[in-house]
């Protein structure tokens, strides 16, 4: 999810502090659409209203 749906890769960031950041803020949102992924992908005749917002 990071490489194709983040494109992580394609960062060129000019120091190691600002691209961690950029990748705890990309991992978060990888989560995410995995989070919204799974179930689409396992049921995917179920409305998307069945998934609820990510809990911590």
């Amino acid at each position: 999810m990071l490489k194709s749906g983040c494109r992580i890769q394609d960062r060129q960031l000019e120091t190691a502090a600002r691209l961690e950041t950029a990748l705890a803020i990309d991992m978060v949102v990888a989560g995410r659409i995995l989070h919204l992924m799974k179930p689409g992908r396992e049921t995917p005749k179920l409305p998307c209203t069945i998934v609820g917002p990510v809990t911590q």
